[in-house]
């Protein structure tokens, strides 16, 4: 599930972004949001309920993840 739609969220932005940022961006949301879901269930929350985005674990793993490309990218 994470995956999955990390990598349609990631694809989407990536297209804005573009060229090769672009597909490591994709590829980078894709891995961010698997890992996102596999804290946000190791934190103990249900995911068999089928919620529609991780918790706070989650969101922050994911966010400490996607962060250094952000900053990567805002700096030039």
């Amino acid at each position: 599930m994470g995956a999955i739609g990390g990598a349609v969220l990631g694809l989407a932005q990536g297209a804005v972004v573009g060229g090769r940022q672009g597909m490591a961006w994709a590829l980078a949301t894709a891995l961010a949001w698997s890992t996102g879901w596999a804290v946000t269930t190791a934190a103990g929350v249900d995911v068999e309920r089928q919620h529609a985005i991780f918790g706070l674990s989650g969101a922050l793993a994911a966010t400490l993840l996607l962060a250094p490309l952000v900053v990567a990218r805002t700096e030039r």
